[in-house]
């Protein structure tokens, strides 16, 4: 970075998008290295065309700003050259976040200060080169790539005309034809119909082929993706036991090893994302900074290994299983799917990019006999990476998609696969022992203990040592004596490429085994109805399963939020279901164990905390202390559901010896290892089944060669999908990136509603009156007309206040504080003011999703829609937060200071109001845009509760005073002061809970400042209580 602190390479001044590009730069900069720098061709202007604001007209309710002035209730004239930014966010608390640049101030509005509910935490990420830190050089081009002549159609300078770029394909419309045949699955038949019909004639003058054949075999010739003479098949003989017996035959289809790698380290459009040598983060604490994959220790140490300049080309393989038939038939493969660490996550997971690739299928094994599907398992895989063995030692010459040659190394860093896979690879016994570790059975449930690693020499000496000491089955270091395919390669250890996966562990594992102990322990606290005799009324509560229902029946709509209208009925999980429960189950849970049975809830807690952290795109040690702090609480506190585990068979007690549960002491282990879990997570293999796989095998005959098509129609969509990045990385300029960067982080109201449409009275006078404004009757009404038909209470009192206070900023006067919210003594004049109705706001906040930015914000939408699905007088009405007060104001309440100026509030209506009396510099009215909200009270001074860990809120109390002063607890809130969502729960007793659950920046701003010390004395109370104690 330079003095300024921005991402600037110091060798040639090259700026890149992001920290992890700037690192990639770094590993191939051509003034570092000594290489003649490109020629850049640099954009002097953007001619983009200013933002143009939109207002209501005549005809469809909207036009640009030459008609009206809008105003946010601030003062400023959103004018179309006016583009106010984000508000600035202070540092704040924050529970492992890592840092990023400040945000702009928004000029006029109130500052977010620091504080419990501050919204962003700042600094840089230093990054230290391999080179840098050992002086040895790493992922050096051995020499640039030695160019070919052209291509046909392609000039000597290298320029591609237009139709040069569609090759083989005549021109756009030829490719564009053969690209619709095949992502609209035609069949063969149906394309050879199209062109058959000779009514079509002129359109199959235009096409360079005629028929279906001709059409796929002008894809196979696309030269992007990888040809179809790389595919092998190969027979292979595994000997059973029993030696008499014939050799079970078997047969494999796989792609040729090298020509998969060169396509991956070599696919031009993959130049900006793919990283050659490792790295170092580090934030401005020095704490190290885990995120990628090369800034793991894994490539770090393999990197020491090697020769000097050598590039580590991490291989990350997926099996799994799968059927292709969901409703009858018993069709089904055993696919490999291979990838590269040095690719980064985002690419490695898009569906739309070719950053997985299927290596090939693996034979189904139908026969019983034991150990036989490992053998098989293992034959197979030795055959599809046999040049790896040789590669990983010698290394091969690759050319890179920078157009550099690089010996690389292709080493197997890690397999992701669920646990029984890990069984069949690693030989362990299923169900008793770890693939990474050589933890005993039964200390499993020991999370806070760690146990020696599994190697190749520690698990070879087990297979000699139980052969040599005839050792029987049932021993519990007993291992399934099978030859390691691993064994044979370099730099591999294969139990610590096992991958933590939160898929399986965490959401299929741990997370559904809560959900049974909480609903089995509900079950003995909420005892089922019982009847009197007498008049058969209720004289207990329902049964836990009803109370369950009704819990998550009453969690509110949130945007992208997945809700259970019959949790109970839910038999089959999918992927989006089990992601969605956990950022609900605490509030959920909370009203019925808060007081029943603490020390659960303080489990569910810590549970839920670690799923949360374990993934988080970006680590830091801030991060891991906070996982290691959930592990600790976990483990002493999970006695609480000891009842509802199965009984050991000495102890006879209930115990925590499952496979899932031990595997997440491993999550810290490997993220340091491997960087973050999103980029090895299994989620990434079930995704590919669907679109590598099973899409196919609907377009084939279901015949015995159905691999061999399945094959086929992979080649096809593969080479399709590289000629669409090529396509797509040559139209990204600096032009859209630029456009990008000046998007305005500003909250801001969706279009005006077609009022027409929700059965409102509007009397012809009122329409007449729109008409002669010459605005829209059907965006437009009286004030006095929402009021009557949304039964909000004193809308007109709050309409009044807001329009009154905002045309005094307009005119440069100012309300102290004690006359902003006083009452006019008659609002009926603004009864006739002109108002339209917007059904959602359009807000900003943290993801968390960038990795070298979580500070990031991305776009979200807030309803308050009157019609919501359609529904006449179905209001939809989100929660937000607000802010209410300067967080440097001392005059504030204990309950708002806490809250750093901060108020939690439901919208009632969003709206635009015109002022007629007020008008802009251009004589046209001025129009303010503002939301009415319904505000909350905080109850504990604003303070998360110490059990369930949330803030409670509760509604204001309606004012019994025959004569009010002030607006209620319903007020207008200017747009720059609306922040972002909130998911607001009802509790019990009239109280409610914010979730800080519900999304990554509520999760690391709503929570005690000493969380960390507060959850052990919590934990190691209860522990007391269950009568076990670990120490810290």
């Amino acid at each position: 970075m330079n003095a300024n602190g921005m991402r600037e390479c110091t060798y040639c001044g090259k700026i890149p998008k992001t920290y992890s590009g700037l690192s990639r730069h770094l590993n191939n900069c051509k003034v570092r290295f000594g290489i003649a720098r490109r020629k850049l061709v640099r954009r002097e202007q953007l001619d983009i065309a200013p933002r143009a604001e939109l207002i209501p007209d005549a005809d469809d309710g909207w036009e640009t700003l030459q008609d009206l002035h809008f105003e946010d209730g601030d003062g400023l004239v959103l004018s179309g050259d006016t583009d106010r930014q984000q508000p600035e966010d202070n540092a704040v608390i924050g529970r492992g976040t890592t840092a990023a640049p400040e945000a702009n101030q928004l000029e006029g509005s109130v500052q977010h200060g620091e504080g419990l509910l501050s919204m962003s935490s700042s600094s840089s990420i230093r990054v230290e080169t391999y080179v840098e830190s050992t002086g040895r050089p790493a992922g050096l081009p051995i020499r640039p790539h030695e160019l070919e002549p052209p291509a046909e159609g392609v000039t000597q300078d290298g320029r591609h005309p237009t139709d040069a770029l569609y090759h083989p394909f005549r021109n756009a419309i030829d490719y564009g034809l053969a690209l619709w045949f095949h992502e609209t699955k035609c069949s063969k038949g149906a394309v050879d119909r199209f062109f058959n019909d000779r009514r079509l004639g002129p359109i199959h003058e235009q096409v360079s082929f005629n028929n279906a054949d001709s059409w796929m075999s002008l894809i196979h010739q696309i030269q992007h993706g990888i040809p179809e003479e790389a595919w092998r098949a190969q027979d292979f003989a595994i000997q059973p036991i029993i030696s008499s017996l014939e050799p079970s035959r078997y047969s494999i289809h796989y792609r040729d090893i090298t020509k998969v790698l060169q396509f991956l380290i070599g696919h031009k459009p993959f130049a900006e994302n793919l990283t050659y040598a490792p790295t170092r983060g580090y934030n401005s604490n020095n704490d190290r900074v885990f995120n990628e994959m090369h800034t793991g220790d894994w490539w770090w140490r393999t990197q020491k290994a090697l020769p000097k300049g050598a590039t580590v080309i991490p291989l990350l393989l997926a099996t799994d299983k799968t059927m292709l038939t969901q409703h009858h038939g018993d069709q089904s493969v055993w696919p490999v799917y291979l990838s590269i660490g040095n690719l980064d996550r985002a690419t490695r997971r898009k569906q739309t990019r070719p950053g997985t690739v299927l290596l090939g299928f693996i034979p189904i094994v139908h026969e019983k006999e034991e150990g036989l599907k490992s053998e098989v398992y293992h034959a197979a895989m030795e055959i599809m990476l046999k040049e790896v063995e040789e590669y990983s030692k010698d290394g091969v010459e690759l050319e890179c998609a920078d157009g550099h040659v690089r010996r690389c190394y292709p080493i197997v860093a890690g397999f992701m696969t669920d646990y029984e896979e890990q069984v069949l690879i690693t030989g362990i016994k299923s169900g008793r022992h770890c693939s990474i570790c050589q933890v005993p059975p039964d200390e499993r449930e020991n999370l806070c203990q760690e146990w020696p690693k599994r190697t190749h020499e520690s698990t070879q000496l087990q297979i000699a040592t139980q052969s040599n000491q005839r050792r029987a089955r049932g021993d519990d270091t007993w291992i399934h004596p099978v030859a390691n395919f691993a064994w044979r390669h370099h730099h591999v250890n294969i139990h610590g490429g096992m991958m933590v996966d939160v898929l399986h562990q965490l959401l299929k594992g741990v997370v559904m085994h809560l959900i049974e102990w909480i609903q089995s322990l509900l079950a003995d606290l909420l005892k089922p109805s019982q009847k009197r005799k007498r008049d058969r009324t209720n004289i207990a509560t329902e049964s836990a399963t009803a109370q369950l229902d009704d819990r998550f029946r009453k969690i509110p709509r949130f945007t992208g939020l997945k809700r259970f209208n019959n949790f109970s009925q839910v038999k089959q999980w999918t992927g989006v279901e089990q992601k969605a429960i956990v950022f609900q189950l605490i509030p959920v849970v909370a009203p019925l164990l808060v007081a029943r049975a603490p020390a659960a809830l303080h489990f569910a807690r810590a549970l839920v905390d670690f799923v949360l952290l374990a993934q988080y795109r970006t680590h830091d040690e801030e991060t891991m202390r906070y996982m290691s702090h959930a592990l600790y609480r976990i483990d002493q506190l999970k006695g609480v559901f000891r009842d509802y585990r199965p009984a050991d068979r000495e102890t006879k007690e209930g115990h925590f010896n499952f496979p899932k549960f031990h595997a997440i002491t491993h999550y810290m282990e490997f993220i340091r290892e491997f960087g973050a879990t999103d980029g090895f997570d299994t989620s990434h293999s079930e995704a590919a089944h669907k679109y590598l796989v099973k899409t196919f095998y609907g377009r084939t005959n279901k015949r015995d060669d159905y691999k061999e098509q399945i094959l086929r129609h992979n080649t096809r969509r593969l080479n399709i999908l590289a000629m669409e990045d090529i396509f797509a990385s040559r139209m990204s300029d600096l032009r859209s990136h630029a456009e990008a960067a000046l998007t305005p982080q500003v909250t801001q109201p969706s279009r005006p509603i077609d009022i027409s449409k929700l059965d409102w009275s509007v009397g012809t006078d009122e329409r007449c009156a729109v008409t002669r404004a010459m605005l829209s009757p059907k965006r437009w009404c009286w004030a006095s007309t929402v009021a009557a038909n949304t039964d909000i209470p004193d809308f007109l009192d709050a309409l009044a206040v807001f329009v009154r206070e905002s045309d005094a900023r307009l005119g440069g006067r100012s309300s102290d504080r004690s006359r902003v919210d006083r009452l006019e003594t008659d609002p009926s004049w603004v009864a006739g003011y002109f108002v339209t109705i917007h059904a959602s706001i359009k807000c900003w906040k943290r993801s968390g999703k960038d990795s070298s930015n979580p500070d990031a914000l991305v776009e979200e939408c807030i309803r308050c829609s009157p019609a919501w699905q359609g529904l006449v007088n179905n209001w939809r009405r989100d929660y937000v937060w607000v802010q209410e007060y300067d967080n440097n104001n001392n005059d504030d309440d204990g309950d708002s200071r806490r809250l750093t100026g901060k108020l939690l509030g439901q919208l009632q209506v969003v709206l635009s109001v015109i002022d007629p009396d007020r008008l802009g510099d251009d004589r046209k009215p001025v129009v303010y845009t503002g939301a009415l909200v319904e505000i909350f009270r905080p109850c504990n001074k604003g303070k998360p509760s110490k059990t369930h860990g949330m803030v409670e809120v509760e509604r204001w109390p309606e004012s019994k005073a025959e004569v009010r002063r002030n607006l209620g607890r319903r007020r207008f809130y200017d747009m720059p002061t609306i922040l972002r969502s909130a998911h607001v729960v009802p509790a019990s007793g009239g109280k409610f809970f914010i979730n800080n659950y519900i999304d990554w920046d509520q999760y690391n701003t709503l929570y005690e400042p000493d969380f960390l010390e507060e959850g052990a004395r919590v934990a190691q109370r209860y522990s007391k209580q269950l009568g076990r104690t670990t120490a810290s």
